[in-house]
């Protein structure tokens, strides 16, 4: 071997050993629990004896036409229908608002992103107690004569009352996305509708509005994934109740694989879900393509 070929291998054997930390920790937490997941979805497999019996395709077969699990894939799509135009709407009308010239606007990007930051945990527990039959909520009702509500225990407004939440936590987040969109719009095209005579709403139809599509994709895409993995504040503050009308596909599947201790059944759930998020995103992916070029 010249020695060229040996600089190089050198070269590359120095470079595999500064990515062997990171490679062999995908390997452990990520690459293998992917594959033996997949095996065990296709087994008979228990928490606490974890004797495996090969199944087949029964798990996906029992899941598919589980009650449980019909009402907990509508919910999800009902969450999902719910909470993703909501957000879109409401993140760019925020970042519309905080780009433009009015006094403490990075006050108020700091305000509206804080419940991003916020632990799901901890936000969880306050709307608990904003929601509690003896919290602020119902507080403020009393002072208009409005009897109290049982917002996480009525089948009516438990549901409703996580999106609400779910909505004020993730806003924040895709405002900061849209707001580094509109500070990527050239100011020539506003002065030339100006020029044009264009008002506030034309100039918002004709120029902002189609540079911000290919963001609003994006938005799309990522907040629709994850709210089809809605789990942490469903898990807190409801459980799944009342009569798993908040039951979703991820605390279904946490539930038959840890509460029930079916590794093998929750395994074939998580992959259903995963199919389900690759389809949506494919489909989303696919308009992105076909909108290619607008706005540039």
């Amino acid at each position: 071997m010249n020695t060229a070929g040996r600089n190089k291998l050198r070269q590359n054997a120095t470079a595999y050993l500064f990515l062997s930390p990171w490679l062999l920790s995908f390997l452990v937490f990520s690459l293998f629990p992917i594959i033996f997941s997949l095996y065990l979805s296709f087994t008979e497999t228990g928490l606490l004896k974890l004797e495996s019996n090969w199944v087949g395709i029964t798990n996906y077969l029992d899941t598919l036409s589980d009650p449980v699990f019909k009402k907990a894939f509508w919910n999800t799509l009902y969450f999902v229908a719910v909470t993703v135009p909501i957000t879109t709407v409401l993140s760019m009308v925020l970042a519309i608002a905080v780009n433009s010239r009015i006094p403490g606007k990075i006050f108020f990007r700091v305000s509206f992103f804080m419940p991003t930051v916020t632990s799901v945990i901890v936000v969880s527990m306050m709307f608990m107690l904003l929601y509690a039959p003896s919290g602020i909520l119902n507080s403020i009702l009393g002072t208009f004569g409005i009897q109290k509500v049982q917002w996480l225990l009525d089948i009516r407004t438990a549901f409703p009352s996580i999106m609400a939440m779910s909505i004020w936590t993730a806003v924040g987040f895709y405002m900061l996305m849209y707001v580094a969109a509109l500070q990527s719009i050239p100011a020539s095209l506003y002065e030339a509708a100006i020029i044009d005579g264009a008002g506030l709403w034309s100039q918002f139809m004709n120029v902002t509005l189609p540079h911000l599509r290919h963001m609003s994709i994006l938005v799309i895409v990522m907040n629709t994934i994850n709210s089809l993995q809605v789990f942490s504040e469903v898990y807190v503050m409801t459980k799944g109740g009342p009569l798993n009308s908040t039951t979703t596909m991820v605390l279904y599947m946490y539930n038959t694989a840890f509460s029930s201790l079916q590794l093998g059944k929750g395994s074939a759930i998580a992959y259903i879900l995963m199919i389900f998020i690759m389809l949506i995103s494919a489909v989303q992916m696919w308009l992105m393509r076909i909108n290619k070029g607008v706005g540039e």
